[in-house]
C-alpha cells in the first residue's frame, strides 16, 4: 500500500503538467478552453467550478485527463477531434476562437506541448539522482531538421496559392507526411534514449522482468519512486506522439499535412483511419498492462 499514494500523486502531477501547457497554449492562441480535468469523469465529477469560459473539475478515475476546446466533441468526457467541419452550426463558423479554425502551426504548438512538457517533467526527475548527459551532436541534428521542415513548410505556406488537390493526390501527401513524422519521431526517441536510456526499460517490460505486483510486495524506496517518476515523463511523450487513435500525434501530422496542403482529409477517411488506429492504441494498452502485472 505505501507505494499507492505516490504513484497515484506522480501521475496525477503529470497529468496536471500536461493538460496546463496544451491549456496555456491554447489560450496564447485566443482559443476557447470549454473543459479542464484531472481524471476522467464519466457519470459524473468529484468537483467542478466554472471559471470565465473554462469548467475545471476533479474527476474520479485516476487513468488520465482531458481538456476540451471549442471546435472539438467531447463524447463521455472522451475528447474527440472534429474532422468534417459540416458538423459545426453555420453560425460558429466565423468564430476565430474554434480550434480547427486555428492556423495549422499553431494547432501544432498547442497538441505537442503536453507531451513535451511530460517530457521535460521526466528528465527532471531522472536528473535527481542521475548524471544526465545531452548528446549534443544529435540534439543539434534533431533541432536543425525540425528548423529546416518547419521553414520549409512555411516558405511553402507564404509563396503557394491554395491548391485544388485530388483525393488521390491529397491522400499521398498525407501518407508523405505521415512517414516523415514517422521517421523524425523515430530520431527523436533514438535522441532521448541517449539521455534517459528507456529502449532497455521497454524491453525488460516486454521481458516481463517489471511487475506492479511485485512492486507492491516490496518495501517503498523513494529512489525508485523517482526513477518510475522518470520513465512515466517518458512513456507519456512517446504514447501521446504516436499518429494514432486521438492521441497528440495524429494531431501534429494533420496540423503538417493541412499546412503543406492547405486541405484537409475527408471526415470518412479520417473516421476509418480513427477507428483502426483506435485498435491498434488499445492493443499497446492492453499489452503495457498484461506486462507489468
Amino acid at each position: 500500500m505505501n507505494w499507492i499514494i505516490p504513484l497515484l500523486i506522480i501521475s496525477t502531477l503529470y497529468i496536471l503538467v500536461y493538460n496546463l501547457a496544451m491549456y496555456l497554449f491554447a489560450r496564447l492562441f485566443g482559443i476557447r478552453v470549454e473543459k479542464f480535468y484531472v481524471w476522467f469523469n464519466p457519470f459524473f465529477s468529484i468537483f467542478k467550478k466554472k471559471i470565465g469560459d473554462t469548467e475545471f473539475g476533479l474527476g474520479w478515475l485516476p487513468l488520465g485527463g482531458y481538456i476540451a476546446m471549442s471546435g472539438m466533441t467531447v463524447d463521455d468526457d472522451f475528447m474527440t477531434e472534429i474532422y468534417d467541419l459540416r458538423d459545426i452550426p453555420e453560425e460558429e463558423k466565423i468564430l476565430p476562437h474554434h480550434y480547427m479554425y486555428a492556423a495549422p502551426l499553431k494547432r501544432l504548438l498547442i497538441v505537442f506541448a503536453g507531451p513535451l512538457s511530460s517530457l521535460l517533467l521526466g528528465i527532471v526527475f531522472y536528473a535527481w539522482h542521475h548524471d544526465v548527459s545531452f548528446p549534443l551532436t544529435k540534439i543539434l541534428m534533431v533541432l536543425g531538421l525540425l528548423l529546416a521542415g518547419l521553414g520549409t513548410l512555411f516558405l511553402i505556406g507564404r509563396t503557394q496559392e491554395k491548391p485544388h488537390w485530388s483525393k488521390e493526390q491529397n491522400l499521398l501527401y498525407f501518407i508523405i507526411t505521415f512517414l516523415l513524422y514517422c521517421g523524425f519521431f523515430y530520431l527523436l526517441l533514438d535522441t532521448l534514449n541517449d539521455i534517459i536510456p528507456f529502449y532497455q526499460i521497454f524491453t525488460d517490460m516486454y521481458a516481463g522482468k517489471y511487475s506492479i505486483r511485485e512492486l507492491f510486495s516490496t518495501p517503498y524506496s523513494s529512489e525508485q519512486t523517482i526513477l518510475i517518476a522518470a520513465f512515466f515523463g517518458v512513456f507519456f511523450f512517446i504514447v501521446n506522439l504516436l499518429p494514432l487513435g486521438t492521441l497528440n500525434g495524429l494531431g501534429v501530422v494533420n496540423a503538417l499535412h493541412e499546412y503543406w496542403t492547405k486541405e484537409k482529409m475527408p471526415g470518412k477517411f479520417m473516421q476509418k483511419y480513427l477507428l483502426i488506429s483506435l485498435v491498434i492504441v488499445y492493443g499497446i494498452w492492453i499489452w503495457f498492462f498484461v506486462s507489468v502485472f
